[in-house]
């Protein structure tokens, strides 16, 4: 998903929601991987149920062409040998809509890293647009950039790196929204990056995502979303990052729920039908 995108704007018409709405989510992610910087004397494997990540968030859609959405995720399981903090990050996020399907986006997001070395943090924005090719089926695409910093305390120079990325996904949905499905790919490359103190070595990466996405109860949306995380190789630990959340080569299932809540009156989504009508 792209900025911070709605997982019911797969089912909808819209790419930022125009009706005045609030949205209350929450998320459980599984986190695997057959091997990572955890631990050297197994490889680091994660096996599934050995990382549980639970995230909540909120979305306030207004003015018929912008979304806000921010959220916090916390740690709900990680193995024996782990001691990390129990907060996991938080991120931020404002869409606008330039038209019904083309937005733009801007979001930041950070957190701690592994074993107490300090924090992340990372901007990102981009452009999103989504054209029709049946009532059925919809290609949605963006294009964008981001900065990722490390702060590990001042003699490691605050290392950082900037990507531009590129993403796809094609969509098929039932006729009214009940239900949509979608697989993408997110295309990242690496165009600067400053070492500092320490050895940083951003690769190009390929990550690939499948959801589904259960609309058909009135204000409700139930996903599955699986996802194959690329970032670096493990004989190469500066390719990676000392994060448990996409800093190495993983794969996540996430299961969430939202709920949405109507702030318009009848007056405002018939102005809301047609301003797209026009």
């Amino acid at each position: 998903m792209s900025g911070g995108s709605s997982t019911g704007s797969y089912a909808a018409d819209w790419l930022v929601n125009p009706l005045s709405e609030l949205e209350l989510g929450a998320a459980l992610t599984f986190v695997t991987a057959p091997e990572s910087m955890l631990r050297m004397d197994n490889d680091g494997a994660l096996r599934f149920t050995d990382l549980g990540i639970f995230s909540a968030g909120a979305r306030y859609s207004f003015a018929k062409r912008f979304e806000l959405a921010g959220g916090a995720s916390l740690l709900a399981k990680q193995p024996s040998y782990l001691d990390e903090p129990v907060f996991s990050g938080g991120n931020l996020a404002l869409r606008f809509a330039l038209a019904e399907k083309w937005a733009l986006w801007a979001q930041g997001a950070g957190g701690p890293l592994l074993a107490d070395l300090g924090g992340w943090g990372t901007a990102a924005t981009g452009l999103q647009a989504r054209t029709r090719l049946d009532r059925t089926i919809q290609v949605q695409a963006a294009l964008g950039g981001s900065a990722t910093k490390l702060f590990m305390g001042d003699d490691s120079g605050r290392p950082w790196f900037g990507e531009v990325s590129a993403h796809g996904e094609t969509v098929l949905r039932t006729p009214r929204g009940e239900t949509a499905g979608w697989i993408g790919v997110d295309y990242r490359v690496p165009v600067y990056h400053d070492d500092g103190n320490l050895d940083i070595d951003p690769q190009i990466r390929l990550n690939f995502e499948v959801g589904l996405m259960l609309g058909y109860v009135d204000n409700w949306d139930l996903s599955m979303v699986y996802t194959l995380i690329d970032r670096g190789d493990y004989s190469d630990p500066a390719t990676t990052l000392p994060m448990l959340d996409g800093g190495f080569d993983q794969q996540q299932l996430m299961f969430a729920a939202s709920r949405r809540f109507e702030l318009a009156d009848d007056e405002d989504k018939e102005d809301v039908r047609k301003w797209i009508a026009e």
